[in-house]
């Protein structure tokens, strides 16, 4: 297992930093008006799972330990993880806790894929997605 701290960043990097057997929770959310704090929280560990931090049979936070940190009500953390397991990315085991599903996680090549499909939807073309990523490794 690891230790981690998840620190929301303007490019949305997220650190992890391996130690002994203990997983524990640090986070930084930021919420903004604009969308439903259960929302937000909701897609700030889909974010995580995408990203890999949280695997396939990991457990997340417990919702206390969560509404703890972030100052919210757990009501609101039991929504979040709601609707995750809605979304099939995690699975709630009853006096566990939650985990992440295994069904529910896409690869990282379909997920670049899907990203890739919305951005050619929205009109960009493939030498112009090369170009960006060609000029933002040069930096």
């Amino acid at each position: 297992m690891y230790f981690f701290i998840v620190k929301k960043q303007i490019n949305n990097t997220v650190n992890t930093v391996d130690t002994d057997n203990t997983k524990s929770y640090n986070n930084d959310m930021e919420f903004v008006s604009s969308k439903p704090i259960f929302n937000q929280i909701a897609d700030y560990f889909k974010r995580l799972i995408e990203l890999g931090v949280y695997k396939s049979n990991d457990p997340l936070p417990s919702v206390r330990d969560v509404a703890l940190s972030e100052k919210v009500n757990p009501n609101t953390v039991q929504k979040s993880y709601q609707l995750l397991v809605d979304q099939g990315l995690v699975i709630s085991i009853p006096k566990k806790g939650y985990f992440v599903s295994k069904s529910g996680l896409l690869d990282r090549n379909s997920l670049l894929k899907s990203k890739l499909d919305t951005i050619l939807n929205d009109g960009f073309s493939k030498e112009e997605i090369i170009n960006f990523l060609n000029k933002e490794e040069s930096k």
